[in-house]
């Protein structure tokens, strides 16, 4: 159910419909921050540790999927820096629960 009244008016669109989850890279790496953070919350509360190993195999592992398995490269740069973005976000979650450990 996608909770509409019944009486609901659907109309299909005419276009495009752009959805720009991030204003910059700026609030891109704030957001992502973010979920490292709620990430290694979640996994610390449950006991888990990691080590800058994980973090940097997992961030090559991303890139990897992202660049090449899911063709980025033809993306170009922007391709490039999505996936190393990705591969950040990736590395960060690892090392934020890491550090938390290290006390």
């Amino acid at each position: 159910s996608t909770g509409l009244p019944a009486n609901a008016n659907i109309q299909k669109l005419q276009g495009d419909l752009l959805h720009y989850t991030y204003q910059n890279i700026h609030h891109y790496l704030v957001k992502s921050a973010g979920y490292a953070k709620a990430w290694a919350d979640q996994r610390e509360k449950a006991g888990k540790k990691a080590t800058l190993w994980q973090g940097i195999s997992h961030a090559v592992g991303c890139f990897v999927k992202m660049y090449f398995i899911r063709l980025g490269f033809l993306d170009g740069k922007a391709g490039l820096l999505l996936a190393m973005l990705s591969a950040h976000s990736t590395f960060v979650k690892y090392a934020d629960l890491w550090v938390r450990t290290q006390k």
